[in-house]
Formats: C-alpha cells, structure tokens, sequence
C-alpha cells in the first residue's frame, strides 16, 4: 500500500528542499504507476494530505499554492485540475461538517483556494462544477449559496421535466422521404458533399419540425448498411453524444423487450463507432444484456451441473468401480457459454469488437467479464483466432519461406488493418512473438477452435526456442501449457501430439515436468470443459482396460493410443493406478504403451516421479504391517517402471534418478527397490542373493562375455521347436525362429536401454555421488530417524539388506557398464571417504576397488600409499599389522587369484554344439530363412572368439597376479611379527569384512586364505587362521543381519569344504599341507617349529566340527528370533555339503531344527519355513553322514601283568633299577580312587544344585551320544597304514598323542599307569567328569585336548597357549632333561600319592585352560548386545569389534574391561575358570 510523503513530522520544518522532495516523490510515484486508476488514486492521497495540512495552518496557504504549481509543471495539468478540484471538493466537505466545532475550518479553506487560484493551479469553470455552494461560497465565487441551489434546480426541472412541442402525431412524411433520399447518397458521400448533406438534415429537420432522435435513428440504420463509409461518422458527430448513445441503448433494449435477438449488424456498428472513438465502450455497457450477475450466477450453476456430471460417471480404478453406478447420461456440451450465449449481448458484442479489430473495446469487455471465460463462447474465441492469424501471418510467412516449405502457407483472413487499429501489433519478428501474449491469455485453451492457428503457432513456438541459444523466453512456457490444455479438447490427432512434442522436447526436463505438472494440477480445473475431457478419457479408459488382456493387447493398444493422442496426462495416470493395483497388468500395460507417442512417454517420466513423490504427502505406506516387505504397490511400481524404461529407453530418466538421489539424501529408504530394479533391468544384472550358486559366482569371477553367456545364454535347446498355432486367435507355441530372433531382440533392447541409463547418470552427473551416497546409507541405515521410529531389530537388518543390495547392484553396474577411468577419477580419495563421509573403512575399499584396477589392469590408486592411514584410523588395540598383507588382499578381486576355466570351456562348448545343429536344416524350424541362420552362424562364432579371447586374457591377467603374489610373499609378513598377531589382524581388518559384502567375496576370501597357505607365506599360520574362523562363529551369527549371514555360510561353506578335503586323505593332506609353514607349530619360546601330522589334522578337523554343531544348537535354542534365523540361513549354506558330515552333529542338528517347526508362535512364520527347508535338506544328506570313530577299550589284564606294566612305567619315569614286585599299589588306588569319588560327587552336587539345567543337559547328553563306529576313513587308512608304514620320529608331537580313536596303528599314549586305570575305572563306573558336565560324542572327556572344545594336542594353541608347562610333564611325565626319579621301595606309596595330586592338579589346570582366541569365550549378553554394533566411528563392521579382540593364547582375554573384574563376575550357566571361560556347556550360552 502506498504511503503518503506528507506527515506531521515532515511538515514541521517545511521549506524549499521539503517542497523539491515533495514533487520529485509524487511526480515519480505517478509515473511508475502501472494503470491510470493507480495513478490517480496515488495523486488524490498525496493532494488530500497537503490541502489538509494547509488548511490546520501546519503549512502556509502560500506555500501550498507554490508546491502546486511546482507540481503542475512536472505532472500533466489535466490531471492536476482534475484531481485538486476532487480533493478541494472532500476538505471543503469535512470542514463544512465541522462548522460547529472548529468553525475556523471554513475560513481557511477559502483562503487557500484562493491561492490556489491566484496561482492559476486550478481553473474556477472546474471548482464551480465541482465544490459544493456552501464552500464556493465562502471562497467568493459566488454571492449566496442558497441562490445557486434554487438556479440549479430550475435548470434540471426545465431540462428534466419539461418538454419541447413536436409534431409528434402530425409528422409530415415528406421531411422523412426528402431525408431517406439525402441519405441514399451515402453511398457516394465523399470529403466534398458531407457537408451540404449535413446542412440538408438540418433545415429538413427545422423546416418539417422532425423529432431529431429519429432523424439520428434513421442516420444509424442506414450507415448499419454500409459501415465500410466512412463518411457517416461526420454525420453521426453532428448529434449529441448523448443522444446517440440513448438511440442505440434504445435498440438493444427494444429487442430485449421482444424477445428477439439484435443483428449482427447492429453490434458492429457499435464495434465500428467504439473503434472510431464516436463513442466508448462504456457508454453502452449499461444498456446490454444480461446483467453482470446474472451472467456470473448462470455460469456457477453451469460448473456445478458440470461437476455433478463428472461425479456420476465412473473415475475409480477397477478396484473401486462397484463402489458408484454409473448415472443417467444426457448429451450436453460443456462449454459455459455454448447454449444460450447467442442471448448474451455482452459477448455477442465481444465478438463484434474483435471481427472489427478493435482490441481496446475487446480487452475492456475481457477484463469484465474474465471471471465467466468469455472466449469459451465459440463466435468470441474464433474471431480472437482470426485476429490472431492477422497479427503473426508476417512471422510466419518468413519461417516457412525461409525453411522452403512454401506448400504449407496458408491464407490469412483478408481483413486489412487500419492505422487506427489501437492495440493490434504485426508481428514480423522473432523477438516482437511477445506482444502476442494478451491475446493468447484471453484465447487460453479454447484456441482447439482453429486447428490451422494451433499448428502455426507450433512451428512458431518451435523456431523461437531454437534460436534462443538454449535460454527460451519464460513465455513460451505459458504458451505450451496452454497447448496441453488444447490438445485435450481435440479430437485424437497424432499429428498436433507430435508437433507439440517437437516444441516441448527442446526444454529441459526440469521445464518440461513444470509444464505438466501445472497442467495436471491447475489448468484441468480451472475450465470446465478440461474436467469432462478428463473424466470421459478416464471412462473410455477404464471400458477399455476392463477387457484389456495378453491376447487382444495388440489390438487394443490402438485404442489405447487413440485415447492417449488428446489426453496423455490422463491415460498415464490411470495405467499407474491399474498397475498398482494389479501386478497382471504390468506385463498387458507395458505392452500397450507401444503406439503411444513420445509426448505421452515423457508424460509418464513425470508421472512416475510425481506419484513417488505424492506417496509421502498422501501418507502412502513404503512399507506393510510387518515392517519387513515393501507394501505391494510399491513393488507392482518399481517393476513396471523398469519394464517401461526397458522397452522404451528413450523416455526421460534424469528427473527419476534425480529424485532418487535427493530421497536417499533425505534417508528414505522405498527408492532403494526402484534403483535397483531398475539398474538391475537395463543393465541386465541378474543378482539374487538368496537362489545365487556356486557356478553363478564362478561365472560372475570371469569376463563380461562370460558372465552375458551365463546371464542370458544362447537359446541352443529351442532350434528344433516347431511353430503349433492353437485356439480362434491363432496363439499357440512359438517356432525355435521366432524365439531366437526374440532373444536377439532382448539383447540389443538392453543394450541400448544401458547406455541410455549410462548417458542419464553421467549427463545430470549423479554416477558416482549416488554410489557414495548408497554406501553411506549402507553404512548409517541403522541410525536413520525411519530405524529409530521403529525400534524393531528385524526392521533394522531388513533396511540394512536393501541398501546393501541396491549398493551391490548398483557397484556392480558401474564397474560392468562405464569404464574404469570414468569413474576413479571422480571418486574421492580413501581417508576423504573414511574421516570427512563417515564411511567404514570396508565400505571405502569396495567404492574405491574401480581404482585399484584402471584400464588394462593398470591401477589407478595406489593402496599401498594409504593402507597405514587406514590402519591408522583403526582402534588402536591392533599391536601389531602388515599392511603389505593388507594392500594386497583389498587391490585384488576374485577373477585375479581364480579363473573359471571349466565354466568358460562348457560355455564353449554349448556354442560349438548350437553351430552343429545349425548344420540340421533338416529339423530346424521352417520359418528359419537361410539368411537368418547364416546371421545366427556369425553370431555364435563371433561369440565363441570373444569368450576364447577373454580366457586367455583372463589366464594371462591369473598368472600376473600369481606371479607377483608368488614375488612378494616374503614381504607379506614380517618375520618378527607375531605369529598369532597377524592372523588376528588379518582377519580383523580383511576377511571379517569383506566376506559379508557379496557372494563373490565370501569366495574371495576363502579362496585368498587357501592362496597365502598354497604359495607358503612365511610368518603365518594358515591353521590357525582356520581356527580363529571357526571359534568366532557365534558372534558373527548374532551380529549380521539376514543378507550377511547367507555371505558369511558361502564363505564358511568355502572354507570347510578345503578342510573337508585336506581331511578326507592322508595322500591329500601330504600333498598340500604337510610340509607348508601354515601347518606348522611354532611357540613363542621354542626354536624349532613341529609339523602337524595328519591324524592330529583329522581329530582337529572332527573337533571344529563339534564346535560348529554346538555353536548352531546354541544359536538355535536362542529366543532372540534374528539369532534363530541367521544360523538356519549359514545352515542352508552348509548342509549337504560341507556341514554336518558325521553322524552324531548331523543328529544334534536335526533334533534342534525340528524342535523350531513346532515352534511359530514364538518366531513366526518365516522361520518356521526356513527350518523346515533346512530339516529337508538334513533328511535328505543323512545317509551321506560318516560315522564318529568311537574310541575302543582297552582289553582287562591280569592284576599281576598290571603291576608289571605299573612296575615298568615307574622304573621307566624315576629311573630305579631295584624291583618292585612287592609295590602293593592297589590299596592307593582303592583308597585314592574312593577320596576322589567322594570329591567329584561333592563337587557335581554343587554344581547341578546351583544349574539344575545343567543336570538335564547332561543327562540327555549322555543319552545322546553313545559310542559311534569308527571312521570309515579312519579304517581304511589304517588298513593302509598297516603294511610298511614310516614310522614316527620318536619325541615327536604325532608320535605322543596317537590313539585309535585319531585311527593309527592302535598304540596307546604311554601314560603312568595309575593314571590310566584311573580313568578305565572311572569308566566302568558310568561316571561323567563334573568338570565337564558332560562327555564328548567321541566317548573321550577331553581331557587330553586341554579343554573340551578346542583344536588337540598338536594343533596351534594348545601347544603355545601354555609354552611354560611342557607337554610331557602335562601328561604326566617328567620334563625333558630333569634328573630321574628313585622309587624306594615301599615307600614309593608316598611318592604315588604325590603323582596323583600333582596329576589332578595338573588335570585341573587343563580342565580350564587359558582361551584360545576371545571368541571362545561364552558371550555375555551385554557383550553380544556391544557387537552388534561399531562404536566407532572409523571402525569395520565384520566380524569382531577391533577393540576387544587380542591376539590367541593370551591368558585372560576377554570383549573388554579388567580380567580381574570378568573372573570374579559369575558367568550365566556355571562357575568360570581361571581364564575367564566357563566350560561346563557346549557352544556358547549365556546370550
């Protein structure tokens, strides 16, 4: 609103620059004015204020006068008078009103109007016809006010009221002929004769005393016959204006009275007198029909009628159509003024306005009535076509001249306009194409009228956005939107579609979805006629969807496309709602969208993006009630939008990618499913974790020939079939011709669609930010607001497994599909990911592997140069590292240390197959044409060269890579590092992370550590590496989420089956393992390393197996169901393969996991599924399973043959050479044997009275594992053995620790013999260890193994977990190089009594060993609860947390905190030992 410059506090200090700043700001105010109203209603304040300040005395009158007339000069003087004397006239009014109050007021204002006329601002004439008498009174213009009210009066009575005598009854007919005959002489009036005629009308009139309205009444009738005369306005202008506007008014009234309709002619001779200026536009506006209210009441009721008809008629979805019966139609045309708008003079005289080109009536009678669309009364929006076609024929005469298309000229409307044609430019250039705009507003959508003008303007439009060097005028934009609104209201043409197309086409998306979209929201509902439209497109749509099938779709499209060439906006929006309702129509409307043009195909981009968009403002769930599956919609969507854009790949892709990206960004999670399936689709990935096999990975590790020979193999088994038509429409089976030439079309169809998704990407610029951003949301999916809200575990790993997905897909993509250097150079560098994008280190390395091998192998990213950043940004409890091992484990990729040579040379062979059964003519399918099979020859030739070629290259790239491993193994690991240390670090920082990422890098890893055991890497201990694997399964069950479990059982199943096979055979076992560092023991303290035999690998091997049983049972028995559910999926993984392959596991196993059928109450459904797939596959393997070798008892002997051997033994260990016959030992160990019963039971009744669990697991234990049979292998290779068998270094570490139940040559472990029939007589007595709680499977206590699950004696770390005991005084004997002992006779009584306390303080001690590894440990449940997660910011997420694994063999290591608080913590399920274990369990309890 405007503000006056006159104040109070402006006026205080009133002066010359006041009164300069004064005009300036008003004279400049009014100038800026955008219409005359607004500048006469800014005049008019700032006057009011000034007079008003004058006239209370704040200004002097003379200074006012002066500021004026200063005025006057700078503003035009008209409108100063005009304007002072309305101002005058309201003060004088006000202070005529206080004449009692401040009767001051009235002196004052006299005063300054005479200044104001001495000044000469205002003219007195003016003041007198505008101030009231009371102030002209007291200005002095005249002596009484009551005598110039009393003269007004009699003046308006005599003009009003009385009347001139005329001959009204008595006219003489003669004035009127002689009148007629003058005015027939119009047709020859000219400049000369005007006016004498003028002079005759006159003296006829005085003479024949003629009523001179009539006179002017016959003058009009006879110049509506020939208004191209111009001589007539001379004529008219001889009467009053007034008096003619009545004449005419008087004509469109009598005509209403009478119920009849004014000629055509009569309007435009009003349009001709408006457009000459005899009278205004204004003038007659009272006199027309109907009134304004009326005409705007009758057009509200029109649009309701309209809307109630749109509401009747069916616009659901087929989902929804019985909801509303269609009502009763009746034909009625929509538009608001088509019926009864021939009544309305006002728009009848619009038109008039425009056939005469007078565009200054027209927009005065558009700006009145605007509100009731005037153009869509037809006679108004063709004449405004017509006017149209005159102002742009110059501009389009030259484009089609200039572009030599002059067949396409079309005639104008031969109407010449005249000089006085105000408001009618000619357009004969590219840049006047605006002035064209306040016509093509008023013209709107109702330009479908001329069908010719929407065509030139088309190539119009066209011209001018090409030659705007990429920058088209804003305009334009109008322009086409309106042209959608146009092309709805056609009749289908393809024609009008296309060139609209070719005009929209040259605007960037961005434009292009703004002019959609304001078409979609806003100009449907501003026109009537645009709803009808839409709901009968939507009608026609829903008839023709209702029938619409696979059958007749090739039919019916063209329907379809009928419909969609006028309302593409509309068609699309119902083919989205069917599909998502529908998955059956995905395939039917995919296929139907085949003749739709491209506008209609650009259409749907938008209307893809803006339906995403649109779910989160109308509360659309991404999710269903479980919060673990996208909702049906939204899967429906995402596979019809990339079948979509797999058939038409030319359709607008970087609106949807961009919005994808600015979703993600935001951490929504339901564009995940869309970007994948999409990549997935035109890329032609096919990735499915869960149905993913072994020969998919291999066939993923070679080249990109061999993977599209394995992804979409030559159709060879179909060159036979034979084409069989069936049914009345002739579909039946399809010829082997028609299939290939299909499969030929789906190759070059997803060829092409990938590089248009390439070209999208790197066009907006999105290829690598939406693989950091997909990496980050990886990484920080568990701490979005969407994970936070829903605070459910199984939601957080289902979030966690569609963006690893989708990262994988989308990796995947990239590295397949865009070279190597497009995309390392964009990537930023490794700590920029890790500290400044808060990326984990893992996922880091698997955004940055592009780099790491550029073209031809040559690494664009040296890792190396970083890898101690990234060890450094580490937790810092990693002692020791080699980030030699580290570099080079992450720069290499599956196909660099495995070729798939079988799966290339099978792949070969199927294409030599297909090339010979091309040679068959005989049986090919006769619709094979000779040329055609001669192209299929070409092409699988060409095809097989290409696979040879990329073997051998994918050979020769294995040999390097081996090569140079095979260089530079010495330097992998350091010799002075820890031999346990760097196999913790190796898994730690490389395999635990990586073999969660993909089915290809589970493989990896695997095959990576059998790598660095097969080319003999000094300073590691592949065994032990093997070790740590299996012991820390528990926790890398818990803590994965479903997608990382099923990676993490292919790299177990990997794993096992190497281990398996080293097992399986002694020949094996020596062959690849037996004279390799990694299969040696090498303690801290001791010089020399020992060999692990092959019957120490065997029970090791059994041992890991038993430790995996009890591990899955205890995962199994777990009430957390995510626990549950990640074990039955490594269990999928293994079973029938690599796990379980004995007997007793594959019953405990089996027990467990058909206790979980019963159970879906407690976890569901999909577990329940899940086991009973898994109890199938058990059923299935169970006659595979090998049985246990059970260990055999020794045969009773004699009392005295025991005392001999007892004797010998004795002799043996103290080194006494006196006889021993009379040792009576039998009473020791009758009363020893009693004290230590007496012991153990005491002791087991402690313990089952604290864990009464404990005595029920055991008993069912000790039901459970009777003795087995031995192993078949065990057998057979000691029937090998027994015929010239190398014997065993004595001393040795195999030698020591033989049995039959490890299955060698049968001799017993030479042990003091009190101890052994110790332990036979605790075995005839059915006893169980209450240290153990329970006995092995194997019949065995375990303790010889030092504790009951670990690796036996002989395996790395029993041997270095207590360097300083040595193994012999452990087992009874006596340290090497101590001094013999002397037994004294009888008196070797005491000295048995002392070995038997030191053996059980010894068997004491082994009974609860140190902790291999940390992960041996059982898990607290705030410890597992602290795994789930990484804390830390830089660490990896695989595997263990980095700051609470210690190396193996450290007494005492745990998950964090002091030892000394984990000892005295009591552990769930029994008393911990002195490591801070507790052993009394199987598996791993406590979670």
């Amino acid at each position: 609103m405007h503000q006056p410059f006159i104040t109070e506090a402006s006026v205080a200090d009133w002066n010359d620059n006041k009164k300069a700043d004064f005009v300036n700001h008003v004279s400049g105010t009014v100038s800026a004015a955008q219409n005359p109203s607004e500048s006469d209603n800014i005049l008019h304040r700032e006057l009011y204020e000034l007079l008003q300040m004058g006239m209370l005395g704040k200004i002097t009158h003379e200074k006012v006068a002066e500021c004026l007339s200063a005025l006057g000069e700078k503003v035009p003087k008209e409108m100063i008078e005009e304007s002072l004397c309305d101002v005058l006239w309201l003060v004088g009014e006000e202070a005529v009103e206080l004449k009692d109050s401040k009767p001051e007021l009235k002196g004052s204002l006299a005063s300054l109007a005479n200044q104001i006329l001495s000044h000469k601002v205002a003219n007195a004439d003016l003041l007198k016809e505008r101030v009231s008498e009371e102030v002209l009174q007291e200005m002095a213009l005249i002596k009484s006010a009551a005598d110039a009210k009393a003269r007004l009066q009699r003046l308006r009575t005599g003009k009003v009221y009385s009347q001139q005598k005329f001959n009204l009854m008595r006219e003489e007919s003669e004035g009127y002929a002689k009148l007629i005959v003058d005015l027939e002489q119009g047709l020859a009036l000219t400049e000369d004769n005007v006016e004498r005629v003028a002079n005759n009308i006159q003296s006829l009139i005085a003479y024949f005393n003629l009523d001179p309205n009539r006179v002017l009444d016959v003058v009009l009738d006879c110049f509506e016959s020939c208004l191209n005369q111009p001589c007539y306005f001379i004529l008219i202008k001889k009467f009053s204006a007034t008096s003619l506007i009545q004449v005419l008014g008087f004509k469109f009234h009598g005509h209403m009275k009478a119920g009849t309709r004014p000629p055509s002619s009569l309007f435009k001779l009003v349009a001709t007198l408006c457009k000459n200026k005899v009278i205004h536009v204004s003038d007659i506006y009272p006199y027309l029909s109907a009134e304004d209210e009326e005409i705007k009441k009758s057009f509200e009721e029109h649009c309701d009628k309209v809307v109630d008809q749109v509401r009747k008629m069916r616009v659901f979805t087929l989902s929804k159509m019985d909801e509303v019966q269609k009502g009763e139609e009746t034909p009625y045309d929509p538009a608001p003024h088509a019926v009864g708008g021939d009544d309305n003079q006002k728009l009848v005289l619009t038109a008039a306005f425009l056939d005469v080109g007078d565009w200054t009536s027209a927009s005065y009678m558009f700006d009145v009535l605007g509100a009731v669309l005037p153009t869509s009364y037809p006679p108004v929006a063709k004449s405004l076509c017509n006017l149209i076609h005159r102002m742009i024929d110059p501009l389009y005469r030259s484009i089609i001249e200039s572009s030599k298309l002059l067949g396409l000229l079309y005639k104008s409307p031969k109407m010449e306009l005249t000089s006085n044609s105000e408001g009618m430019p000619v357009i004969s250039d590219m840049s006047e194409l605006e002035k064209i705009m306040p016509f093509m507003r008023h013209l709107s959508i109702y330009l479908h009228e001329d069908v010719v003008l929407l065509v030139k303007l088309c190539r119009i439009v066209k011209e001018c956005i090409k030659s705007s060097d990429g920058k088209p005028p804003e305009f334009v934009k109008e322009i086409l939107l309106n042209f959608m609104g146009v092309l709805a209201l056609l009749p289908a043409n393809a024609a009008i579609a296309s060139d609209l197309w070719e005009c929209i086409k040259l605007f960037p998306y961005l434009d292009r979805y703004w002019i959609y979209s304001e078409a979609h929201w806003q100009l449907y509902f501003q026109h009537p006629q645009l709803l009808v439209a839409r709901a009968n497109a939507r009608e026609e749509m829903r008839k023709l969807l209702k029938g619409l099938t696979k059958e007749n779709v090739s039919k019916q499209r063209r329907h379809l496309a009928k419909i969609c060439h006028s309302n593409p906006l509309v068609v699309m929006e119902v083919v989205l709602d069917q599909i998502q309702e529908y998955e059956s129509m995905i395939d039917v409307c995919k296929d139907a969208l085949g003749y739709c043009g491209s506008l209609a195909l650009d259409i749907l981009s938008y209307l893809i993006v803006e339906e995403l968009g649109g779910a989160l403002y109308i509360a659309k769930p991404f999710l269903q009630d479980d919060c673990a599956n996208l909702a049906r919609w939204l899967l429906n969507f995402s596979s019809f939008l990339s079948d979509v854009y797999l058939k038409y790949p030319r359709m607008e892709m970087k609106g949807l990618l961009q919005h994808i990206f600015n979703r993600l960004q935001k951490d929504s999670f339901g564009e995940l499913q869309i970007l994948r399936d999409l990549v997935a689709k035109l890329a032609g990935i096919k990735f499915d974790v869960a149905t993913i096999s072994t020969e998919d990975i291999d066939s993923r590790s070679g080249g990109e020939r061999l993977r599209l020979a394995s992804e979409y193999p030559w159709p060879t088994e179909v060159l036979f079939d034979r084409a069989e038509a069936a049914g009345d429409l002739g579909i039946g089976k399809l010829g082997g011709a028609a299939k290939i030439k299909a499969y030929q079309a789906a190759q070059k169809e997803r060829s092409e669609a990938c590089k248009w998704l390439v070209n999208s990407l790197q066009e907006s610029k999105l290829t690598v930010p939406l693989l950091i951003l997909i990496a980050q949301q990886t990484s920080g999916c568990l701490f979005t607001a969407e994970a936070i809200k829903q605070d459910k575990i199984r939601f957080s790993s289902w979030l966690h497994v569609q963006c690893q997905e989708t990262l994988l897909v989308y990796a995947d993509f990239l590295w397949r599909r865009v070279p190597n250097k497009d995309i390392a150079g964009l990537i930023p560098g490794p700590m920029d990911l890790i500290t400044q994008l808060q990326m984990e280190p893992a996922l880091a390395l698997f955004v940055l592997r592009p780099a790491f091998k550029g073209t031809d192998n040559s690494a664009v990213l040296d890792l190396s140069l970083h890898a101690k950043d990234i060890l450094n940004s580490m937790p810092s409890n990693l002692k020791q590292s080699s980030p030699a091992l580290f570099t080079t484990f992450w720069s290499l990729t599956l196909n660099d240390i495995s070729v798939p040579v079988e799966t290339y040379e099978n792949h070969e062979r199927r294409l030599k197959k297909a090339l010979a059964d091309l040679e068959e003519t005989d049986r090919l399918d006769p619709k094979a044409k000779e040329k055609d099979v001669k192209k299929w020859k070409e092409s699988i030739t060409l095809d097989l060269d290409k696979l040879e070629k990329e073997r051998k290259k994918q050979v020769e790239n294995n040999k390097k890579v081996m090569t140079k491993i095979s260089d530079d193994k010495d330097s992998l690991v350091e010799k002075d590092k820890s031999y346990k240390a760097i196999p913790c670090f190796f898994l730690q920082t490389c395999v635990f992370p990586r073999c969660v990422q993909s089915p290809e890098d589970a493989v990896f890893c695997a095959r990576f550590v059998h790598l660095l055991h097969k080319i003999k890497t000094p300073n590691l201990s592949t065994i032990l590496i093997y070790n740590m694997i299996i012991t820390t399964f528990g926790p890398m069950v818990f803590s994965r989420t479903e997608q990382e479990a099923k990676h993490f059982g292919k790299f177990l199943s990997e794993t096992l089956h190497m281990l398996n096979r080293w097992a399986s055979t002694e020949e094996i076992f020596k062959k690849e393992c037996e004279n390799f560092p990694g299969f040696t023991n090498v303690s801290q303290k001791s010089t020399k390393p020992e060999k692990i035999a092959f019957s120490s690998f065997q029970q090791c091997s059994r041992n890991w197996h038993k430790q995996l049983s009890k591990a899955f049972t205890t995962c199994l028995e777990s009430s957390e169901g995510t626990e549950v559910h990640n074990a039955l999926t490594i269990l999928s993984e293994l079973v029938g393969g690599t796990f379980p392959v004995y007997d007793a596991y594959h019953a405990e196993v089996k027990q467990r996991v058909q206790k979980l059928i019963g159970e879906e109450q407690q976890f569901g459904q999909s577990i329940v599924v899940m086991a009973r797939s898994v109890n199938a596959r058990l059923q299935a393997c169970e006659a595979k399973m090998l049985k246990l070798p059970s260990k055999g008892k020794r045969k009773e002997a004699p009392e005295k043959d025991k005392d001999v051997d007892r004797e010998k033994k004795l002799k043996n260990e103290k080194g006494a050479a006196a006889p021993v016959k009379d040792v009576k030992p039998e009473p020791v160990r009758r009363v020893e044997k009693e004290e230590e019963d007496k012991k153990d039971v005491k002791r087991e009744g402690n313990a089952e009275s604290l864990h009464p669990v404990r005595k029920r697991n055991r008993a069912e234990d000790d039901k459970g594992h009777a003795v087995k049979e031995e192993d078949p292998r065990a057998v057979r290779h000691k029937q090998d053995g027994a015929g010239g068998q190398p014997s065993k270094k004595e001393g040795s570490l195999s030698s020591q620790s033989k049995s039959p139940a490890d299955g060698r040559d049968g001799k017993e472990e030479e042990r003091p013999g009190h101890l052994e029939e110790r332990k036979e007589t605790k075995k005839e007595d059915g006893r169980v260890d209450t240290h153990k709680g329970r006995k092995d499977p194997d019949g065995r206590d375990g303790r010889d193994l030092g504790r009951p699950d670990g690796p036996p004696r002989g395996a790395p770390g029993m041997v270095s977990m207590r360097d300083e005991v040595p193994i012999q005084q452990r087992l009874g004997g006596r340290p090497q190089g101590s001094p013999p002992r002397e037994l004294k006779g009888r008196g070797g009584e005491g000295d048995d009594k002392r070995d038997l306390k030191r053996l059980r303080r010894e068997d004491d001690k082994d009974r609860h060993p140190p902790p291999l590894h940390p992960m041996d440990m059982r898990l607290d449940p705030r410890d597992s609860g602290r795994m789930m997660g990484n804390e830390r910011p830089g660490g990896m997420r695989g595997g263990l947390p980095m700051d609470r694994m210690e190396p193996p063999g450290s007494r005492g290591g745990n998950f964090g905190g002091d030892m000394r608080e984990r000892r005295e913590r009591p552990r769930p399920g029994g008393s911990s030992g002195p490591g801070g274990s507790n052993m009394s369990g199987g598996g791993m309890r406590g979670r």
